[in-house]
């Protein structure tokens, strides 16, 4: 008889060699807090000092992590590869995929050089030389903008892929030192700042038409940006995601680090995805990275709305990595969309299973009895609820919920 099993939690299996890996948690456990709606599934804990200086997810969903001298690239089936290794150690800034298939940029500040290094393991180049680089991103035309300290002073300035010229600035007078960026759909540029002489960091935007006219001709001075909000604890790392800017803020000042989300549109509504109180102290968010879904990055998705990957450290004892994935909400039965668990729902089942047809979205709903598997016994007590006054499905039934 077939049988299918069903993975009951979103925080799918991981085993990587050299981390110590955690059940999926709740919100009250770790060093943080999944805000509501969102699962955090723990996924490496990495000793204090294997500093981490870069995160990115490669096309598969595979980890790219820049740690210690390494440049990984972890798999969820447990496989690890090493792409290229540095020795003496660097300190990386960041890990970047490169508008190139096939091709991820990695960043580091020591001596101020910036590597093409392909995913096939094969030999890394230089790719450009950029003083202090700090962060890298790409705009909507494949150009790069990297924030550094470039020419002796904080800048933004262009990825121009030639070592030997000098990076020309695109964004200068900027206050304090090197802060992360993020370009969104329609070009426009968003610096967060990392002038620690001041109490509390801004954000900050750039237009798509400002950054033109700055790659031909003058570079923007930072006073012609828009401040979009302040009161922030430090920022870490930025990324652009349907239509939101997330960025990690390390809480210096505000008592405990977090990742948000912004929404770029309406008046800049942002939601906490991500929150790390620690008795002992504050435990920062750092690097982030998004692997996105088939549907919106949103409470209630479940596994189709992506990750979320987390680097949080207290830079002294504690250092992991977590992923945030939306917490999947359905109605248990509801297979054919049409608001309501009848007859027809059973006949989809029934189609699905035994003749090919379209699989529910999610699967989860077809488990009619909740045991976990998807079976002929989900039939039988679909039929005996709808005409036997047998039991009602388990919860999430009859309204939408989250699952358990």
């Amino acid at each position: 008889m077939r049988r299918l099993v069903l993975l009951r939690s979103i925080c799918g299996p991981l085993v990587v060699g050299f981390v110590l890996l955690g059940a999926p948690l709740s919100a009250a456990e770790g060093p943080f807090t999944a805000e509501p709606g969102y699962v955090a599934c723990e996924r490496a804990t990495l000793a204090p000092d294997l500093i981490v200086g870069g995160l990115a997810y490669a096309a598969d969903g595979s980890w790219l992590v820049y740690a210690g001298a390494d440049l990984l690239r972890l798999s969820a089936d447990g496989s690890r590869s090493v792409l290229t290794s540095f020795d003496p150690p660097v300190f990386g800034s960041f890990v970047v995929r490169a508008p190139t298939p096939g091709v991820v940029l990695f960043g580091e500040s020591s001596a101020g050089n910036i590597y093409s290094v392909p995913l096939d393991g094969s030999e890394r180049s230089l790719l450009d030389q950029i003083s202090n680089n700090y962060a890298l991103a790409f705009d909507p035309e494949g150009r790069g903008y990297v924030s550094s300290g470039a020419n002796g002073r904080q800048e933004i300035v262009l990825l121009d892929a030639d070592p030997g010229n000098t990076p020309r600035p695109v964004i200068v007078n900027m206050p304090g030192f090197s802060g992360p960026i993020a370009v969104d759909d329609t070009g426009n540029l968003y610096y967060g700042t990392a002038d620690f002489l001041a109490s509390s960091q801004s954000l900050h935007r750039f237009s798509q038409a400002q950054l033109e006219a700055a790659v031909t001709g003058d570079p923007v001075d930072f006073s012609a940006g828009e401040l979009v909000l302040g009161g922030f604890g430090g920022f870490s790392q930025m990324l652009f995601h349907a239509d939101h800017l997330i960025f990690s803020d390390l809480g210096f000042t505000t008592g405990a680090g977090r990742v948000e989300r912004l929404a770029l549109a309406g008046g800049f509504e942002m939601e906490s995805l991500f929150v790390t109180p620690h008795p002992d102290g504050v435990v920062s968010a750092t690097h982030i990275a998004m692997f996105g879904g088939d549907s919106d990055f949103a409470v209630g998705a479940g596994s189709t709305g992506g990750q979320l990957a987390v680097v949080y450290s207290d830079f002294v004892s504690v250092q992991g990595l977590t992923e945030i994935r939306p917490q999947l909400f359905f109605v248990r039965g509801e297979l054919n969309s049409d608001g309501r668990f009848d007859l027809s729902d059973v006949v989809w089942f029934l189609n699905f299973f035994f003749l090919g047809g379209p699989e529910p979205t999610p699967i989860e709903a077809a488990d009619m009895n909740g045991d976990g598997e998807l079976d002929i016994s989900d039939v039988v007590f679909g039929l005996s609820h709808l005409f036997l006054a047998g039991p009602p499905l388990p919860a999430p039934f009859p309204e939408l919920g989250p699952a358990l």
